[in-house]
């Protein structure tokens, strides 16, 4: 079996294709192409595609000049991002109109993707959320005295980050605690300003995990705006994340549903996360509660080595090849 997949730099690319592909070419006698795409440049060869059992793909522009009939199956993850950072949604969306036509499969990242998108799309799909490679995640110092609060973001999460400044910086003066931001350039000067330490985003995602668990973070904010379905996929990875390395965390309402009860302190708003991160502070107990039981579920849920058999039942199945 030979898969001809894309390959980029985000994260999500990272993650859900070539850490998918790698593993399922070292487990299964399977081949592996990569080509690299971006709305900026192809290395996409239709030549190479004809001779793919799959050609596994991310960005739905790479349909526009596509050929026809082929067994393309749609990794449909952060594409609802990309909707609404796009500067000519319009185009994107054509493109999104042609890809559902080409396309044989779909992978949707969650059901909130499934929700948004299921009614463009008649074909055979299933839904993978993000999951974690146990190779990458090494453990985290757990005996620390110091403790040291952590958000990580992007610079889709401004508001966000606007939000935590003034609750970290407020945590710290009352408790004489550390924090930490990852990954919010744009809010850069603001974060140093309050005393907050800021944390460059590390592009080297083979080293990411070990990268995060080098902060030294003891406990983990996933917070993200509760108004937008699109939120939901990064809840669950950023709280996945923390949790595989042991930190305990205060979160969003939205990682509920097929998820989390009793692995992190749920909030609502704003002043229910302040509350939940003073009752981190001030119990070791409870943080050493949630810190158990969120890497317990974390690893019996998020699992790369779990989901593997699913992606080669779905990549094998005779509709495709």
């Amino acid at each position: 079996m030979k898969i001809y997949a894309e390959r980029n730099l985000m994260f999500s690319n990272y993650l859900r294709v070539q850490l998918v592909c790698n593993h399922l070419a070292k487990e299964e006698d399977i081949e592996i192409e990569y080509f690299y795409f971006t709305d900026e440049m192809s290395g996409f060869q239709p030549g190479k595609a004809f001779q793919a059992d799959v050609i596994l793909f991310q960005n739905p522009r790479l349909m526009l000049k596509a050929p026809s009939g082929l067994n393309y199956i749609w990794d449909l993850d952060d594409v609802m991002d990309a909707e609404e950072a796009t500067d000519d949604p319009r185009i994107l969306r054509a493109s999104m109109d042609i890809a559902f036509s080409k396309t044989r499969k779909v992978i949707w990242g969650n059901e909130a993707i499934k929700k948004h998108y299921g009614d463009r799309f008649k074909g055979e799909s299933m839904v993978m959320d993000d999951f974690l490679d146990p190779c990458t995640h090494k453990a985290v110092n757990k005996k620390s005295k110091r403790i040291k609060i952590g958000y990580i973001g992007t610079n889709y999460y401004v508001e966000e980050v606007r939000q935590l400044i003034p609750i970290m910086k407020s945590l710290m003066e009352k408790y004489d605690v550390d924090c930490g931001i990852l990954g919010v350039d744009d809010l850069k000067e603001d974060i140093i300003e309050a005393g907050i330490e800021f944390i460059p985003y590390n592009n080297n995602y083979d080293n990411f995990n070990q990268y995060l668990a080098d902060q030294g973070f003891t406990i983990g904010i996933v917070w993200y705006d509760q108004s937008k379905e699109i939120n939901i996929p990064k809840t669950h990875l950023k709280f996945s994340e923390f949790s595989w390395l042991g930190i305990p965390t205060v979160s969003s309402r939205f990682i509920t549903g097929d998820y989390v009860g009793e692995q992190t302190i749920l909030c609502g708003n704003l002043q229910e996360l302040e509350i939940g991160l003073m009752g981190m502070i001030e119990s070791k107990k409870m943080r050493g509660w949630f810190s158990v039981e969120a890497e317990l579920f974390a690893k019996d849920n998020f699992s790369l080595h779990k989901r593997l058999p699913i992606y080669i039942n779905f990549f094998k199945e005779k509709d495709v090849l």
